[in-house]
């Protein structure tokens, strides 16, 4: 359950979501719930962009192989 949530890296999603959520919160209540000027519809834009990238954010050195091979020096032919 919570790998669907979270996909495979969980701290990219929980900041994304985090940060995204925030600035979406801030508007709104701002707005009273009500965004009326293009400068806060963008915001709240930016804010569903931030948690879709926190989301689709892959961690370093994260692997979703389920049985990763070892690194391994390739050598290339003529």
């Amino acid at each position: 359950m919570l790998t669907k949530l979270f996909g495979p890296s969980p701290m990219p999603t929980i900041l994304g979501y985090l940060g995204g959520g925030l600035l979406d919160a801030r508007v709104l209540i701002e707005t009273h719930g009500q965004p009326e000027t293009i400068g806060a519809w963008l915001t709240l834009a930016i804010g569903v962009v931030w948690m879709a990238q926190g989301r689709w954010t892959k961690q370093v050195n994260m692997s979703n192989a389920p049985n990763p091979v070892a690194e391994h020096m390739v050598k290339s032919t003529p």
